[in-house]
């Protein structure tokens, strides 16, 4: 892939700071554009499936839940976001990596913890415990 069609397609790093986590992999986020110039986005994690809180059971909810927790515990106030790739529909969500302020990723963290599995496609892990 040609370098300039590299830039184009992901942008980054940016100093973002928190303002409300909604999910476990979704932040929103005063993101710092330019000297004086704050954008409101919401960025969601890249490459990555979690649990959902309204899951198929009760064990899925439950660890959407910690997982929302974990996330707002593992966030410092200022990060950073890299590999960021707007949507089509709507330029203010964002897809994308994030660090916190001692450089640690958020989605390697979540998948070490046991609350995120590594997404490929569109395939969904399983978060009910089999019968």
């Amino acid at each position: 892939m040609p370098i300039l069609l590299a830039l184009a397609l992901y942008y980054g790093p940016y100093y973002a700071y928190v303002g409300k986590v909604v999910d476990s992999i979704t932040v929103v986020l005063d993101v710092a554009v330019w000297p004086g110039q704050v954008k409101q986005v919401t960025l969601r994690l890249r490459g990555v499936d979690t649990p959902h809180v309204f899951g198929t059971c009760e064990t899925e909810t439950l660890m959407a839940k910690e997982a929302k927790e974990f996330t707002r515990a593992f966030l410092t106030r200022r990060v950073v976001i890299y590999n960021v790739r707007g949507t089509r529909k709507d330029p203010t969500k964002l897809w994308g990596q994030i660090r916190n302020d001692r450089g640690e990723d958020l989605k390697q963290a979540l998948i070490q913890a046991g609350y995120a599995a590594a997404r490929h496609g569109n395939v969904r892990t399983s978060w009910c415990p089999h019968p």
